[in-house]
């Protein structure tokens, strides 16, 4: 949703907490094989570790989010991913060679690898700025 501001201009105003990349997508582009960047958010843990009662799938969910198809037209590009359900979440740019993964790097709030999105930042619906942590998979 886009709301105008006389000041600044229009503001994108989130309808969930959304995550922000700012990704060069022409250096995924550049595998081989690559068709398209995308970025993702696993979720791999619950909001609050155990003993809470959380039972996650046995396969982790992805959260698909914004992605670039190759070649890419700009190189540098924000992707943007929403959260519906509080949770610890791995976020990933992936590039992919159809619908197989060749490459995942990890990206992160504050350095951290894992982001956590609780009923506070369900409510407020934030906009939350992660950059890549060290050029390797979440793990």
């Amino acid at each position: 949703m886009v709301v105008a501001d006389s000041s600044t201009g229009p503001v994108m105003m989130n309808t969930a907490p959304t995550v922000a990349a700012t990704v060069d997508v022409a250096t995924g582009c550049s595998m081989s094989g690559a068709t398209r960047v995308r970025l993702q958010a696993t979720r791999v843990g619950c909001e609050n570790p155990p003993p809470a009662p959380c039972t996650l799938p046995q396969v982790p969910q992805v959260v698909e989010g914004d992605g670039v198809d190759c070649p890419a037209a700009e190189s540098s590009q924000t992707l943007r991913v929403e959260f519906s359900q509080t949770g610890r979440y791995h976020v990933e740019v992936v590039t992919l060679a159809g619908d197989e993964v060749i490459s995942a790097v990890c990206w992160g709030e504050d350095g951290g690898v894992e982001l956590l999105i609780d009923d506070e930042r369900l409510q407020q619906r934030p906009t939350i700025d992660v950059e890549v942590l060290d050029g390797s998979a979440c793990s």
